[in-house]
């Protein structure tokens, strides 16, 4: 049962921790497989491993196709003594910004795809909480309205992210499932952390075509009277 002073709750094996903001809003969380238990109740004493910070859903109406987007953070965390005022924020806009648009699309068209929309963008800032070093490998998840994906194609989504030193990756992304209304979400991995990402919607660039080499016609040699 769920420790209601402290928001510990421990089930199944998953021990998780409810973390609040300054406002007593619950928008993090942290999940940890047990590895070991000692003691019962209020008294248990456990060892955890595969600490995880996940953030509670964030949504925003986009309207259009895309309808309501929705984003949820699960990060792998490398360690866990970090500052009380560790916080990890999510800013969702319906468009990225010019320069990252223009990075999103150079990027693709390097990887011989083409950009045919962004849905909308998730920002993740991180405030004493680093990449590599506090955050490993982690998953971002982000939902898009039924006439979105069907208007690009659901085998056409793709996720990308603009790390902190500028580089473009399109993520290795699944489809975790449909809503009641249809709405899917999609959940890019990030091998290194969070940062800037755009759920988008991605063809391969035409290849061009050969052009054939003409052949010479060999003329037959007029015969000498």
């Amino acid at each position: 049962p769920p420790d209601a002073t402290a928001g510990v709750t421990l089930l199944n094996n998953i021990v998780t921790i409810q973390l609040k903001d300054s406002d007593g809003q619950q928008t993090v969380y942290l999940e940890a497989t047990v590895k070991s238990q000692t003691g019962t109740g209020s008294t248990a004493v456990v060892e955890v491993q595969d600490v995880r910070l996940k953030t509670v859903g964030q949504n925003k109406p986009i309207g259009g196709d895309v309808g309501t987007a929705s984003v949820v953070v699960n990060a792998g965390l490398k360690r866990v003594d970090f500052p009380a005022d560790a916080s990890v924020t999510v800013t969702i806009q319906a468009a990225p910004a010019a320069a990252d648009k223009t990075d999103f699309e150079n990027a693709a068209s390097t990887a011989k795809n083409k950009v045919n929309a962004f849905a909308y963008t998730a920002k993740i800032d991180k405030t004493k909480l680093a990449d590599n070093t506090d955050i490993g490998q982690s998953y971002i998840d982000m939902k898009a309205g039924k006439a979105f994906v069907d208007k690009y194609g659901l085998s056409k989504m793709r996720v990308m992210r603009k790390a902190e030193d500028g580089k473009v990756t399109t993520l290795d992304t699944q489809v975790l499932g449909a809503d009641a209304d249809g709405a899917v979400t999609f959940r890019g991995t990030s091998p290194d952390g969070l940062s800037l990402f755009a759920l988008t919607a991605q063809e391969p660039l035409p290849q061009p075509t050969a052009t054939p080499t003409p052949t010479a016609t060999p003329i037959p040699a007029t015969p000498t009277p």
